[in-house]
């Protein structure tokens, strides 16, 4: 192959990259209540020893204020310590319309080394994220 033909498949190779439509979440439903309805995206459940991470996205019932605009949901992402019980929070995005459509108006993130887990409260939709990603405390490493 000469470095011409080498050049046309890679700008080939480019073009049918930039062409290819981005992965779409798997929103599956957490937990619905009167004031929030929970969603957790499957395929980006993250391992790493007996932690998970996983981006979740809630639904508000009417658009919250925050400063000057409103938002209608929020995008979360989220580190589970499935052996301690405990969770941290290390993304936060706020969206103007429900399903994190529209313009994202502002993004917090936190660096994961520096956020220690606090207790995950049972029946929240922390809760419901553990039993979902984590495996049963028997499968889990000791120590």
């Amino acid at each position: 192959m000469n470095s011409k033909q080498w050049m046309a498949g890679c700008a080939l190779a480019v073009l049918g990259l930039a062409s290819t439509a981005p992965a779409r979440a798997e929103w599956a439903e957490l937990l619905k209540e009167e004031g929030v309805n929970a969603f957790f995206d499957k395929q980006s459940v993250g391992r790493q020893s007996i932690n998970r991470f996983a981006w979740v996205l809630l639904d508000l019932p009417e658009p919250t204020r925050v400063s000057d605009k409103e938002y209608a949901s929020r995008m979360e992402r989220w580190r589970i310590d499935c052996a301690r019980d405990t969770a941290a929070v290390l993304s936060v995005s706020l969206f103007e319309k429900a399903q994190g459509k529209g313009q994202e108006l502002v993004a917090f993130d936190t660096p994961d080394w520096r956020r220690p887990g606090t207790a995950i409260r049972p029946s929240t939709y922390v809760a419901q994220l553990r039993r979902q990603v984590c495996p049963a405390n028997d499968q889990l490493p000791s120590g």
